[in-house]
């Protein structure tokens, strides 16, 4: 199973022992994989980074629209706002990280850095998106080395085509609205 975000892609990969590993890639420069506790760590501190951007974003819109409060004004108050956020746990992203913002229209972003650089922006709602899909991931490994050794064992296929037919199973799944 691969989905990808713009760049950020993640995988289920076979290992030799049998089992399926969780795959992050970015662009097509790094990869790395990531056990399932971890993934699920990945997924719920980007959740929160991404709900946290989109909080921000509603609370820089109220205070300059709603309370005419200028630009500045509520741009220090966005600071000090985010000083007051409980840390989000960044190490469950390494060697990633993902940081919010709000441009100069007032819009929620978030800057993708690898090993401390910006190499991409995403919306909040990719970034939810591809937390789903790690989430996704996480859940599917297990079933795609099962069905890897059914396929083997009951069916009777060698190694390397029953991971061709997991990798193709993929094409068979209902299309992502209708799950």
């Amino acid at each position: 199973m691969a989905d990808q975000c713009k760049g950020l892609w993640v995988t289920s990969d076979p290992i030799p022992d049998g089992s399926y590993a969780i795959t992050l890639s970015i662009n097509a420069d790094r990869a790395w994989t990531i056990s399932r506790g971890r993934a699920h760590m990945y997924a719920m501190a980007a959740l929160t980074i991404a709900e946290q951007a989109d909080y921000e974003q509603a609370l820089y819109k109220q205070l300059t629209m709603k309370m005419e409060q200028h630009q500045d004004a509520a741009l220090m108050m966005l600071a000090n706002f985010r000083h007051g956020v409980a840390g989000t746990d960044r190490s469950a992203f390494a060697p990633l990280d993902f940081v919010a913002g709000i441009n100069s229209a007032g819009m929620s972003f978030i800057r993708i850095d690898l090993d401390g650089k910006g190499v991409g922006q995403i919306s909040p709602e990719e970034l939810r998106q591809h937390a789903l899909a790690v989430l996704r991931t996480r859940l599917i490994a297990p079933l795609d080395a099962l069905y890897r050794r059914q396929l083997t064992e009951v069916v009777g296929l060698d190694d390397k085509t029953a991971m061709a037919g997991v990798d193709d199973l993929g094409a068979f799944r209902p299309p992502e609205g209708k799950r």
